[in-house]
């Protein structure tokens, strides 16, 4: 057995006591635990639970639990809290270090007198004006920009023992450096007191001084490789890595492209119909698309993360199980895959250059949230109304890499590469047909593009936020809406690119 099965045995035994018990409180802290057992329903009186330090994903089984008053789900993996919505009758929930980034159910909870949101994904803060019976509100380490919404949120005010409004190290105090200053306050009543009143008083967002623009920064620039530019159909686009003349002309680089197009039937051939080497067959018969193009018209970039993938493979084989085992043949076309890969992506001008930022950032990549990086790419992948083939296709050979690998850094730039043009196109107005689908794009991923965002930095922060503000309060109807709105808080002589 696993440690998870050891870990839900012992959660079904600690539910079955506390039943035969009628207890009220149950204590399922188990670190292994990764599924809630269904059984849990059947405590219909349970009025305490705790799920902390778990890697629970799911809290559906939680929603029989209506006289729960505490719910304990702080570092879990929990994403998704639409199942605790049935929970009116708790009054303390806690949800720091979670995977959340939608509070719109946490809505009906208006009984809640305590919600921590510390570290989670939280954006929008809106949901949360509903609950006014809150004494304490954490919101620090979250992606919230705009704090207006929950101004009217008296009960804050308290002189009880862990009350107040916590929210440090927010995109809204990065903002403002008034909100700054006022969540540094050390007194939780002063403090409380003081940004209610202040929330109050703004007429707009982010606050300016009389008589002056609102302040935008210069737009972020992209790295020299993975670049992405508009297209003549606004499409969002990178550009292929094409072989120059010089290597049009290299003998060897001709002889290396033959030889891996062989290597590359010979890996499909070996790895046949047998479901264990499914992915693998997938790939290679991808790769080989790839190198089955005349010499000019290879994009070298993409097939040096071809290369790399094979490597990984064949470097990584002794890991894999007996059933799934590589066989001599498939070690032997994978070799070849080794051997003759770098001969032809070597001194390609695109690669040198990617290969360079890579180890230039090797210390200052972001240190980013997997999930969310995945997502993003994710939904780049499937946007052909706004992406090119492109663009979509290393969005999706990069989703699920590690940062430390080539296409997981590959990844990295194209998240905020997208991220920069996309914002660009919008306010600089250099967008024609599509301009609608992109700010609908805009609006409908603006949690996954803060969430990302946040590890870039102060400044690339400060320059999307706004541009998401605005795609929100038009609720992404229209570029024609945005725009409208964008040249009235921003001036229409702003310039984005500074």
């Amino acid at each position: 057995m696993t440690k998870a099965d050891d870990a839900y045995k012992e959660a079904e035994r600690r539910i079955a006591k506390a039943l035969a018990e009628g207890a009220t409180e149950l204590n399922l802290k188990i670190e292994d635990l990764e599924t809630i057992p269904p059984e849990i329903a059947d405590l219909k009186s349970l009025t305490g639970l705790d799920l902390r330090n778990t890697r629970i994903s799911d809290a559906t089984p939680l929603a029989a639990l209506t006289s729960l008053t505490l719910l304990v789900l702080s570092n879990t993996r929990i994403s998704d809290v639409t199942p605790l919505a049935t929970l009116t009758s708790l009054t303390r929930l806690f949800l720091s270090n979670t995977q959340i980034s939608d509070a719109t159910p946490l809505a009906a909870l208006t009984s809640l007198t305590r919600l921590d949101l510390d570290n989670t994904r939280i954006s929008d803060a809106t949901p949360l004006a509903a609950l006014t019976s809150l004494t304490l509100l954490d919101l620090d380490n979250t992606q919230i920009s705009d704090l207006r919404p929950i101004e009217n949120l008296e009960s804050l005010v308290s002189d009880q023992d862990f009350s107040g409004l916590f929210f440090q190290n927010t995109p809204a105090t990065e903002l403002d450096p008034e909100l700054k200053r006022l969540s540094e306050i050390k007194n939780h009543q002063d403090r409380t007191r003081q940004t209610l009143d202040y929330l109050k008083s703004l007429k707009e967002w982010p606050p300016r001084k009389s008589g002056t623009k609102k302040p935008f920064p210069k737009m972020p620039e992209q790295a020299d490789v993975l670049a992405v530019f508009l297209t003549d159909g606004d499409l969002l686009e990178i550009m292929a890595a094409l072989p120059d003349d010089a290597e049009f002309k290299d003998r060897v680089k001709q002889a290396c492209h033959d030889r891996l197009k062989t290597a590359a039937s010979n890996l499909i051939n070996s790895a046949g119909n047998h479901y264990a080497y499914h992915d693998l067959t997938q790939r290679a018969l991808e790769f080989r698309d790839r190198l089955d193009q005349p010499f000019e018209e290879l994009d070298m970039l993409d097939l040096h993360f071809g290369i790399e993938m094979f490597r990984e493979v064949l470097e990584n084989r002794d890991e894999r199980s007996d059933e799934d085992a590589l066989t001599p043949k498939l070690i032997s076309s994978l070799s070849e895959i080794d051997r003759y890969g770098p001969g032809l992506v070597r001194d390609n001008e695109h690669v040198e250059a990617f290969e360079k930022r890579r180890a230039a950032d090797h210390d200052d990549t972001p240190v980013e949230n997997q999930d969310d990086k995945s997502a993003l790419l994710g939904q780049i992948e499937i946007a052909d109304e706004v992406m090119g083939d492109n663009l979509r296709d290393v969005a999706r050979q990069s989703k699920d890499q590690p940062a430390q690998s080539k296409r997981g850094y590959a990844g990295t730039l194209i998240n905020r590469h997208t991220i920069i043009k996309a914002g660009g196109a919008i306010t600089l107005g250099v967008i024609g047909a599509r301009a609608d689908a992109l700010v609908m794009w805009l609006y409908t991923n603006a949690d996954l593009i803060l969430a990302v965002s946040a590890p870039y930095g102060e400044s690339f922060l400060n320059w999307i936020s706004p541009i998401i503000d605005t795609v929100r309060q038009t609720g992404g109807q229209s570029y024609q809406a945005f725009k409208a709105l964008w040249d009235k808080t921003h001036g229409e002589d702003d310039d984005p690119m500074g």
